[in-house]
């Protein structure tokens, strides 16, 4: 049937050809007939010098311009034929469109809602002038194993007079500030850096001035604020300068305002930007550093250069620099932190869940496509040609793809909403917004899942012969050999991915199963905590004292408390404050540097409010007074690790900040380990100072002490919340407090970010689950309606019924089996990507992946079971009638 297309067009072609020539010579037949014999005089051949002729007085061109026109029209004509006639074929089957277009829709709403949060997170620039040139400076202390530490000034002034591939480097630090003298006291979030700091970032103040190096004394207090405070405290007035705003009870003059969205070094809004104080003591780190390097160097380079400079300061101040470093990372990776990980696994779900449906929806094309093989052989037989067909298939399939495409970007649209509001319970993150660029991609993605799902029953088409499909008669829905593997195919490969999703839920859900059947090693419930930043006036020990002392008379008077106590390092909120300390009659790892453990300042009551068992001695009470002997509590693990075979009780520490080297503190009682930084880190060595004995040692460097109140209630802790602050402003109507939530609030934050990896993979694992198993129980059912006749045959030459059961399950559980295997194997390797996000357990994790195959074979089981259900109660009577 092809050949005599081809003959026929080719006729049309000449015939077209020949007319034209003679309308030519019509018109123009002097001057063609004179430009002919021209060229043959120049001894062209005839025929080209025809052509020549023709094209010279400019018909050949005229006439290819009308083709050309003509073809674009009939093509325009052709394409809104199919879409035409797609739109009418989609609606004689709405239930296969709803499902098509649901199943792609989800696929492709959360890949782009996963895409729109790392656009927005990952991809896009920060706010500052060439952002891919800022870069922050750590100290590191091999000593102790600290990758990420804080350096002092005179180290940071070394590192920027010494660096040459820099353009600039600035110091700062994060801080709390207490903001007073208007309305209710508060913390504010802020900053402490130095006076090029906006420099460095590249940043154009919105309002004013930076404060300049005579500043940065401190001697004038001044400060920058934020486009925050400014608008709430000042009403966004353009006269704020040179104002004052008191901040750790210091009146500050206000020299400038930052740009609205000022964000570093992570996505938090600044309020306020303070000289950083200038210490001339190396052993004080307090700081890091930001820097941009020049154009053309790489971090690479600048690195071995930093590194140069730390060797250098080691040789010069070996007391002070032994083991310290200096690593660099660039301002992007710091602003993200933690979250890069675990969004792009969350992206390679997605992107599983969206090939899973590309392969249900295209068994779906594929089998309408079959069932419709003996309408498109009759239209082959009128004249359509094959490449014509398979147009008509890839318009109907991305007809749906785009109305997929359609309600995916709401799905995206609404997701990436929710998906960032999951994650900012854990995370810092800048606005997430859905652009056009994102938009963009969502066509093209449904396009191209339209085309995706379009070409293999087009190329079945293709492939077909019209003979055979006319002689099926109106059996149309018979498919052939190849038919049958492609549907497999898809098949499996749907069951594979779904298998390892299932998988990497599965391994996270457990990992938070037993996370949360961890020990903590205290009561979290009925407890309330509270964030006290202290002004600088209490860092003075007897003032700091009474105040503490009346706090928690005031706050433990209340009715429904039954004890109370303060510390300053609360539990799962990220803290771990170190100390190093030395050990009487052992030797320290190296002449310079004890011991490292966690350090906390606490109250008498404190292991009573917090549920923590004292295993052994006593605990602090009302003997523990600044002038008698100094005392210390140490855990559990600490005594295993420094007196394994002793009691520790009576034996003396003396921490390193303690100049006086005859200050030995007597250990009075081991405490029960606690899980102190969340429930994924393991108890480490800490010891437990009283208040009383250090009040100076709150927080030494900023000179104004930290504590956090632990109130245990006999009530609902939530009820007491307002009757807290109350008392504590009785106290002090000037002390702000923060982060004012109950202990297994802060508990249930701590594991915010698990809990959402959990989720979202656990709700795509169930989206691929009832996709795989819809495109089982289809497949199966379509092999039970085609071979309906050949069943009712079996069934009437005594095959019984359980036979026709297992034949039937058996087709499909083999698949099932086959995309199992193969689902596990690749488990085997892509869930080592999610190895960082587990917790006591291994990627490879055997009863995860067992449980995995056994669960996905009882749906298969459940899913192949209906349709063979069906075929074992064929009644060959209607099954010899059936077509």
């Amino acid at each position: 049937m092809r050949a005599p297309n081809k003959i026929r067009l080719r006729l049309r072609s000449l015939f077209r050809r020949n007319r034209l020539e003679h309308e030519l010579e019509a018109e123009f037949g002097f001057h063609l007939d004179q430009q002919i014999e021209e060229n043959l005089v120049s001894g062209m051949p005839p025929y080209e010098a025809r052509m020549a002729a023709l094209r010279t007085v400019g018909g050949i061109t005229q006439f290819q311009e009308e083709c050309r026109d003509m073809r674009r029209v009939n093509l325009i004509e052709s394409f809104l034929q199919d879409f035409r006639y797609a739109f009418r074929c989609i609606g004689k089957s709405p239930g296969f469109a709803a499902i098509a277009v649901l199943t792609l829709a989800l696929g492709i709403g959360a890949s782009m809602a996963i895409l729109t949060v790392i656009n927005s997170v990952l991809l896009r620039t920060l706010p500052f002038p060439s952002a891919d040139r800022l870069v922050v400076l750590f100290a590191t202390n091999a000593a102790r194993g600290i990758l990420c530490d804080t350096t002092s000034f005179p180290d940071f002034l070394d590192w920027k007079t010494q660096s040459h591939g820099f353009t600039s480097i600035a110091a700062w630090r994060s801080d709390q500030f207490n903001l007073t003298g208007g309305g209710v006291p508060k913390p504010i979030v802020g900053l402490r850096a130095s006076y090029d700091v906006f420099d460095v970032l590249g940043v154009t103040l919105a309002l004013g001035r930076g404060f300049d190096k005579q500043e940065q004394t401190g001697k004038v207090p001044v400060a920058v604020i934020g486009h925050r405070l400014w608008v709430s405290r000042f009403g966004g007035s353009s006269d704020v300068l040179d104002k004052n705003i008191v901040l750790d009870d210091m009146p500050h003059s206000v020299v400038g305002v930052l740009p609205q969205g000022f964000q570093f070094p992570s996505f938090t809004d600044i309020d306020v930007v303070t000289p950083i104080p200038e210490y001339a003591d190396r052993s004080r780190g307090y700081l890091r550093a930001v820097a941009r390097l020049k154009p053309g160097v790489r971090m690479i380079t600048a690195q071995q250069e930093l590194d140069t400079i730390a060797e250098r300061l080691e040789t010069a101040f070996p007391q002070t620099n032994r083991g310290r470093g200096v690593n660099l990372a660039s301002l992007r990776q710091v602003a993200v932190g933690d979250v890069r990980t675990p969004l792009l696994v969350m992206m390679g779900a997605a992107v599983f869940v969206l090939l899973i449906g590309c392969a249900n929806v295209g068994n779906l094309v594929l089998v309408r496509g079959i069932a419709r093989r003996r309408e498109l052989a009759v239209r082959s037989a009128l004249g359509a040609g094959s490449w014509r067909l398979i147009r008509q298939l890839l318009t109907e399939s991305c007809v749906l793809a785009l109305a997929a495409g359609v309600l995916g970007t709401g799905i995206a649209f609404w997701g990436s909403r929710l998906l960032a509001v999951s994650l900012s319970e854990r995370f810092a993150l800048p606005p997430v917004t859905f652009d056009w660029a994102l938009l963009g991609l969502a066509v093209l993605i449904a396009v191209l899942t339209g085309v995706l799902c379009g070409v293999p029953p087009a190329f079945m088409v293709r492939k077909s012969h019209l003979s055979d499909s006319l002689k099926e008669g109106s059996r149309g829905h018979a498919g052939g050999r190849n038919e049958n593997r492609l549907q497999s195919l898809l098949v499996t490969c749907e069951t594979a991915l779904t298998v390892i999703l299932i998988v990497g839920a599965g391994l996270l859900l457990k990992s938070f199963v037993l996370l949360h059947q961890t020990d903590l090693g205290l009561n979290p419930h009925h407890v309330l905590m509270a964030d006290l930043l202290l002004s600088k006036r209490y860092s003075d020990s007897e003032r700091g004292q009474i105040f503490l002392r009346e706090l928690l008379e005031s706050v433990g008077s209340l009715p429904g408390v039954q004890q109370v106590a303060v510390n300053t390092d609360p539990p799962f909120l990220g803290g771990g404050a170190r100390e190093t300390f030395h050990v009487e009659d052992r030797e320290d790892p190296n002449p310079r540097q004890g011991h490292v453990t966690a350090f906390n300042v606490v109250s008498k009551d404190f292991f009573g409010a917090m549920g923590i068992p004292v295993k052994r001695g006593r605990g602090f009470d009302q003997r523990d007074t600044p002038g008698a002997a100094p005392v210390v509590i140490v855990n559990e693990t600490m005594a295993r690790q420094f007196w394994p075979n002793e009691d520790p009780i009576g034996k003396r520490i003396r921490l390193y900040y303690d100049k006086d080297p005859q200050h030995w503190l007597s250990i009075v009682g081991v405490a029960g380990d606690v899980r102190y930084r969340g429930r994924d880190f393991e108890p480490v060595s800490q010891v437990f100072v009283p208040y009383q004995q250090n009040p100076y040692r709150f927080l030494p460097y900023a000179q104004r002490p930290y504590v956090s109140l632990v109130v245990r209630t006999a009530v609902d802790p939530t009820n007491l919340i307002r009757a807290v602050q109350a008392r504590i402003w009785a106290v002090d109507k000037d002390q702000p407090i923060s982060g004012i939530q109950t202990m297994e609030q802060a508990l249930s934050q701590s594991v915010a970010n698990r809990r959402v990896y959990v989720l979202l993979l656990s709700v795509f694992a169930v989206i691929a689950l009832l996709m795989a198993t819809s495109g089982l129980y289809g497949l199966v059912s379509y092999a039970v309606a085609r071979r309906t006749q050949e069943i009712g045959i079996r069934i009437a030459l005594g095959a019984t019924a359980t036979k026709v059961l297992v034949t039937v399950i058996r087709q499909g559980m083999l698949l099932t089996a086959i995309g199992i295997a193969i689902g596990v194997a690749g488990s085997l390797v892509l869930t080592k990507v999610i190895s960082g996000l587990l917790y006591g357990i291994t990627a490879t994790d055997v009863s995860t992946l067992i449980g995995t195959a056994l669960l996905f074979a009882v749906v298969a089981l459940i899913a192949t079971y209906i349709p063979a259900r069906r075929a074992a109660t064929i009644d060959p009577t209607v099954a010899f009638r059936y077509e």
